[in-house]
C-alpha cells in the first residue's frame, strides 16, 4: 500500500490553518473513495527549520511515497534537501517563500506549489491598498519574527507606506492597516486597532482567519483580505487553504497512480477534482490573486 505523508504545525505550534488542513483531509477521505487506498501519517513541522528537517526525516524513514503540507515556508525550505535526496515529490498547498523558486534543480522539479510567492502577494496587497486608500497613510504592522521580517522586506517603497511592529500610540481613523503575522499576533493587533473605527484593515496570508475576524471590537469601514482564488465548483469553500488542500490530495492520487510515482512530472494531471496544470516552475496555474471585503 502506498503512503502519503502529511506535514503541518501541531500541538503548541499549531495555527488556525492546521484545523482547516485536517478538516479538508477528513472531507476528502469521506468524499473521494480513491484516497482510502493509501496509508497516511501526520507529523508536526513546528513552523521551524529544525521541525521541518525532523519531520522530513521521519516521513522518509516511514517510507512515504509523496508528502503534502508544510504550510510554513521556513519548515518547507529546511525539509526540501531531505526529500530531494530521497527523490520524493512534495506538494505545498500554502508555502509562499520566494526561496522556493530558487531551489537547486534537484529540489525544484520535485516541488509542486499552489500559491504565488511572497513577493507577488505583498506587492499585490500594497498596490491594492494604494489604489483604494482613504486620505490617510498605509501602516503595515509586521510581527517581529522571521516570518514577519521576510514579508516586510518585500514591501514596495512608496511615500505614505509606513512599517512598524506594533500598533501606533496614536492612529488615524483615515489610515489603512495591513497585518503581517501569525494568527495569535494578528488577533492581538486587530483587537487593539478596532478600539475605534478606522478606515480599513487588510489581512494577508497567516493573519487571515476567522479567529482574527472575530477579535474585532468596532468594525472598520472596510475589513479586507488578499487571497488566491481556486475554481472548485462543487467541493470548494472560502476558507483559506481549504481548496488548496483538496487539490493537493487529488494531485497526490494522480501521481501515485502512475507507473513510477517517484519521478517528477510536468504539465497537466488528470485528477478526480479537475485537470491540474503546472508551469515550468511547478507552480499551479489555476489560481488568481484577489482582494475581497470580509463579511461575517
Amino acid at each position: 500500500m502506498k503512503k502519503i505523508g502529511l506535514a503541518i504545525a501541531l500541538d503548541d505550534s499549531a495555527t488556525y490553518h492546521t484545523q482547516t488542513f485536517i478538516e479538508a483531509i477528513a472531507y476528502s477521505l469521506d468524499n473521494f473513495p480513491a484516497l482510502n487506498s493509501y496509508m497516511y501519517r501526520t507529523v508536526s513541522d513546528q513552523k521551524s527549520r529544525s521541525g521541518g528537517a525532523n519531520s522530513a526525516k521521519g516521513l522518509i524513514d516511514w517510507g512515504a511515497d509523496i508528502v503534502i503540507g508544510h504550510f510554513s515556508s521556513i519548515a518547507a525550505i529546511s525539509a526540501m534537501p531531505y526529500y530531494a535526496a530521497a527523490h520524493m515529490p512534495v506538494i505545498l498547498p500554502a508555502a509562499t517563500s520566494c526561496q522556493l523558486d530558487l531551489l537547486p534543480a534537484n529540489q525544484q522539479y520535485l516541488t509542486y506549489k499552489y500559491q504565488n510567492n511572497n513577493k507577488a502577494l505583498v506587492q499585490y496587497c500594497v498596490f491594492d491598498c494604494i489604489a483604494k486608500r482613504g486620505s490617510g497613510n498605509i501602516i503595515v504592522i509586521a510581527q517581529n519574527n522571521e516570518y514577519g521580517k521576510t514579508l516586510s522586506r518585500l514591501i514596495p517603497l512608496f511615500r505614505g507606506v509606513i512599517l512598524t511592529d506594533t500598533v501606533p500610540a496614536h492612529f488615524g481613523r483615515s489610515d489603512t492597516y495591513v497585518i503581517f503575522g501569525y494568527d495569535d499576533f494578528a488577533r492581538n493587533i486587530i483587537k487593539r486597532l478596532s478600539s475605534v473605527p478606522v478606515y480599513r484593515i487588510v489581512l494577508i496570508d497567516d493573519s487571515d482567519c476567522s479567529d482574527v475576524h472575530k477579535a474585532l471590537i468596532v468594525k472598520p469601514h472596510r475589513l479586507s483580505r488578499v487571497k488566491a482564488v481556486f475554481n472548485i465548483p462543487k467541493h470548494g469553500r472560502p476558507s483559506p487553504y481549504w481548496n488548496e488542500t483538496l487539490l493537493a490530495l487529488a494531485l497526490a492520487d494522480s501521481m501515485l497512480r502512475t507507473s513510477n510515482e517517484k519521478i517528477a512530472h510536468l504539465g497537466t494531471f488528470e485528477t478526480y477534482l479537475a485537470p491540474q496544470s503546472f508551469d515550468s516552475n511547478n507552480r499551479y496555474d489555476g489560481n488568481t490573486l484577489v482582494t475581497e471585503d470580509i463579511y461575517y
